[in-house]
């Protein structure tokens, strides 16, 4: 898996306090075909496919190659010491978060209901309907955004990455 450039091998200058709220958002949207960077000369978060960020570690790009933005982009978050990744979705592990809000619901019959929903092939779409059907789905989103800004503290306090909080959660 390429990693690309991280702080713990690469010396960074950290310009900007980062918005927390950002990095979540990230998170929320993580796509398996793409790794997503903090720029921490900017604060802005970029995000390339694995085909990509390959094809540039290959090195066979051309000139005309690099003309391409996303190429262009790759280019950068190899060769630069101010690129580094953010959490995969390995790393958030979807399943034990949902299993987790699972045992947070107060109801029982309901917490045994969607303990059940979520075994076996096709959890997540049983999960997601029941939830709706129950009512609890801002519930839901509300629980996986507070685990996701729990992972993205503990990434920000890894890198020694300041961060703030404008945009309420």
């Amino acid at each position: 898996m390429i990693k690309g450039i991280n702080s713990k091998t690469s010396p960074i200058k950290l310009n900007p306090t980062i918005n927390l709220r950002a990095i979540v958002n990230a998170l929320e949207i993580i796509f398996d075909e793409h790794y997503s960077y903090l720029n921490t000369k900017t604060g802005q978060i970029v995000s390339v496919s694995k085909d990509t960020l390959s094809f540039v570690e290959d090195g066979n790009y051309s000139q005309d190659d690099a003309k391409d933005e996303e190429i262009s982009l790759a280019i950068e978050i190899m060769e630069q010491f101010h690129y580094i990744q953010l959490p995969t979705k390995y790393d958030i592990h979807d399943y034990k978060i949902m299993e987790d809000f699972c045992y947070t619901v107060k109801d029982q019959y309901l917490k045994n209901k969607l303990i059940n929903k979520i075994r076996g092939r096709g959890a997540f779409c049983r999960f997601r309907t029941t939830i709706e059907m129950h009512g609890i789905l801002e519930d839901w989103y509300a629980y996986k955004t507070s685990e996701l800004k729990k992972l993205a503290i503990k990434w920000c306090n890894e890198h020694n990455i300041k961060f703030h909080e404008f945009e309420p959660f």
